[in-house]
């Protein structure tokens, strides 16, 4: 009696069997899905070319996918091998798609199906595992089940190996009871192992929206339908269809189960490739619903771009009555601690508080005096909102109180968004281990009603200013179409959207009829771009701003001259009153162009810039004492010198009685006040260091050779840790000269000056006497009506 799954064999009109027209159909399926797969490869390819592996975890799926294709390349291969045998070399292809289970080759395709099913399951697998923290209990059974089925896949394979071929033989002898016990526990072990993975993944997933749902106060899940898109994708719920109409296949004793077999061997790469295709594209269904949140921890290699090394991690961790739990996910790339670290060595060890605490952490203390309230009191609005969201993410001393007054200051702004990041900041610092503060369920939060009816009011107010615009448009009014855009630019500036506040104000360009409406729009745009820390395009609409300034004082100065004239008084008092407002107006711009030489790393031109600020440019004042302390020390001291505070006074005598370890003291001591200021802190890594180097060169200039135990004292480092370093110096060119380290003396290159001078003079007077031979030559040549051929048109031409 034959099994249930016996196919009778029909011959078709053209002189194929079913048998040979399903390879056709089969090997037609598998190529289109071939071609799919390469695409998503190649894209896995740029990918990995863009982010280097840095973990073993990121190495091993890399090999995975990699090898996944290549074993996909040689069942298609296989597949095209046999049915060129059937139709090309053999004349009966009957004969040949019988040898199923005697033919190498088709036995091989087989392994290589099961072995690649088997990626794929342990893929899912790993990810159930990193989803659900780490839990071995969770994937225990999934485990067992895939070992199970890729057990009962090479059992399939041998035992189709023992099936007689013969040209007699039908296709349904191939799945004999030897061969469908193995089968059924194939497909049964494949199908849980789907179904737990696939239920596991998309639950979690859906827990997390709702918790996130919740924390946020949101009523309903935006984007939808494209959360639920990418959710599926995320579970590899495909991978489980394609299975499910396998089995149903084989169930109704069709043919069609083979090439729907030969699918299942593509979706086995494909599947796989395409989530992590996903997440580092970062386009995963929680991105969907909400920008900080993902079901997956993709953590791109963080860049310095635009004056900030932060790293954004898409993950909300807050809720209002506990704190979301931090899933870790499917680590596809690590972050990298990527910061501007110059040629030299790292700064000596016993300078850092805590080796296990990031570098970017610091603390307040009797040592690090920090005072919060009197630093907030100087901004206002979102300003004063970005700089305690920083304080808290990089100073847990003060993360309570600077969370409160953020929480206060964001219920008067019209942005709910702000707070999201405020609670992703806290979160991020209290994953220190090191660092105790309390849950953000007992700080103070948002409600729910303050977000909805500030979210109802910005749609409104929008629908209201583009209202009035479309009807100043209609009108063809230049100033209030000006006015329009101006409106709606400051309204998405307050709600946080850049991008359009940015549109309005370079369309608000376009209909400015004086040089003051071109001022005040290059001014605002100045002011949006340094809130949104886009620094690139700072020295842009400084160039403009200063041209429309210079035609508005012109514009001034003309009119108070023509007042003079006519006799008119008060023209003296409204030139004196230009001037104040012109000094005002210059330092803004003097401090955007700093700014924008800052996130250049031109340290000295920003210094330069910070030091034409007046004392009551408001921001820019503490900010240009900050960082000229260590641009100034960088490259050298200049003769204008503004001393505004204590402890800049005293690092700078510090400096000028060589106290270099006075000048390092002050610099740790002062160290929390550098770290929070939002600007400065991207570059303090850098500037520390070449305030360091600056000085150990400076120390050694005087000597030709000098004792390291003598530097550590000098320096308060340690003879080992001042060795290191000044080898590092040697090595990067800094330092002329060598390391004795049996001796432990620095050692200056001994260089004959004279001999120098000497070389460099006789080189520079054999050149001068080259150049004054030529001139005489041609001299010469024109005293004797000379003349030449052209080497491009031919003619003669005087010399």
């Amino acid at each position: 009696m034959r099994p249930r799954t016996e196919f009778v064999a029909v011959e078709l009109s053209s002189g194929l069997t079913l048998r040979g027209n399903r390879q056709f159909i089969s090997l037609f399926c598998e190529t289109c899905f071939y071609g799919m797969y390469t695409v998503l490869f190649m894209t896995l390819l740029v990918n990995y070319r863009e982010r280097p592996a840095t973990s073993r975890s990121v190495q091993i799926i890399r090999a995975i996918t990699i090898f996944q294709y290549c074993m996909v390349t040689v069942h298609i291969s296989l597949a095209f091998y046999q049915n060129y045998l059937a139709f090309t070399v053999f004349d009966d292809a009957e004969t040949e798609f019988n040898k199923l289970g005697a033919a190498s080759y088709t036995l091989a395709q087989l392994a290589i199906e099961w072995t690649n099913c088997a990626c794929a399951d342990s893929i899912l697998i790993w990810r159930v595992w990193i989803l659900w923290n780490h839990s071995l209990y969770v994937v225990i059974v999934p485990i067992i089940l895939v070992i199970v089925s890729t057990t009962s896949g090479y059992l399939v394979c041998w035992s189709m190996n023992a099936v007689d071929s013969s040209a007699s033989s039908d296709f349904g002898d191939l799945f004999g009871p030897a061969v469908e016990k193995w089968a059924i526990l194939l497909a049964i072990c494949v199908m849980l192992t789907n179904i737990i993975c696939t239920g596991m993944i998309a639950g979690r997933i859906w827990w997390h929206n709702r918790e996130t749902q919740k924390a946020m106060g949101l009523n309903g899940m935006p984007h939808k339908y494209r959360t639920i898109f990418y959710g599926i994708l995320e579970s590899g719920a495909l991978y489980l269809l394609a299975w499910i109409v396998a089995i149903l296949l084989y169930l109704i004793n069709t043919s069609a189960i083979i090439p729907m077999l030969d699918i299942i061997s593509q979706l086995s790469g494909i599947v796989p490739a395409l989530i992590v295709i996903i997440v580092s594209r970062s386009i995963d269904a929680a991105t969907h619903y909400e920008e900080a949140l993902t079901t997956i921890n993709y953590r791109r290699n963080s860049r310095m771009q635009m004056g900030t090394s932060c790293t954004v991690d898409r993950e909300l961790r807050a809720s209002p009555k506990n704190s979301l739990e931090m899933i870790p996910m499917m680590d596809v790339d690590e972050q990298e601690a990527v910061q501007l670290q110059p040629s030299q060595p790292p700064p000596p060890p016993q300078q850092a508080r805590n080796s296990r605490i990031s570098s970017a952490v610091v603390f307040v203390d009797d040592n690090h005096p920090f005072d919060l309230d009197s630093y907030i009191s100087n901004y206002t609005g979102r300003a004063a909102i970005d700089r305690l969201t920083h304080i808290v993410s990089v100073c847990p001393s003060v993360a309570v109180d600077a969370f409160t007054l953020a929480v206060r200051l964001i219920q008067k702004a019209r942005d709910p968004g702000l707070f999201q990041t405020l609670c992703h900041a806290y979160e991020q610092v209290s994953a220190y281990s090191d660092v105790k503060l309390p849950s953000i369920s007992e700080l103070p939060a948002i409600q729910t009603k303050w977000t909805d009816d500030t979210l109802k009011k910005n749609q409104s107010e929008k629908m209201k200013l583009e209202a009035e615009l479309k009807n100043y448009s209609n009108n063809m009014i230049k100033e209030s179409i000006r006015m329009g855009h101006r409106d709606l630019a400051e309204f998405s500036r307050s709600v946080g959207d850049y991008p359009s506040a940015l549109k309005h104000w370079t369309k608000s360009r376009e209909f400015c009829t004086t040089s003051q409406h071109v001022l005040d729009g290059c001014l605002s745009t100045i002011e949006l771009l340094i809130e949104q820390r886009n620094y690139s395009h700072l020295p842009t609409y400084v160039f403009k701003a200063e041209a429309a300034l210079e035609a508005v004082t012109s514009s001034a100065a003309t009119l108070a001259k023509a007042e003079n004239s006519s006799g008119a008084g008060g023209s003296r008092k409204t030139a004196s009153a230009m001037s104040p407002d012109r000094e005002i107006l210059q330092s803004k711009l003097d401090f955007a162009t700093a700014l924008g030489q800052l996130a250049q790393s031109n340290y000295e031109r920003a210094a330069y810039h910070f030091l034409r600020l007046s004392s009551g440019t408001g921001s820019g004042g503490g900010l240009a004492r900050i960082a000229w302390r260590y641009c100034h020390l960088w490259f050298c001291l200049r003769a204008r010198v503004v001393i505004e505070e204590p402890h800049v006074r005293e690092m700078i005598e510090a400096y000028m009685a060589s106290n270099f370890k006075g000048v390092l003291e002050t610099l740790g001591k002062y160290n929390t006040r550098h770290t929070i200021d939002i600007h400065l802190f991207p570059h303090l890594t850098t500037l520390n260091s070449l305030t360091r180097n600056r000085l150990v060169s400076l120390y050694f200039a005087p000597f030709s050779s000098i004792k390291l135990d003598r530097m550590a004292q000098a320096f308060g480092w340690s003879v080992v840790e001042t060795e290191d370093y000044v080898v590092g110096l040697v090595r990067s060119g800094d330092i002329g000269g060598r390391v004795d380290s049996r001796a432990k003396v620095l050692q200056v290159k001994k260089t004959d000056h004279r001999a120098e001078l000497f070389a460099h003079a006789i080189k520079t007077g054999v050149e001068i006497a080259k150049t004054n031979k030529k001139l005489l030559y041609r001299i010469k040549l024109q005293q004797a009506d000379g003349t030449t051929l052209h080497p491009l048109t031919g003619f003669a031409c005087f010399v």
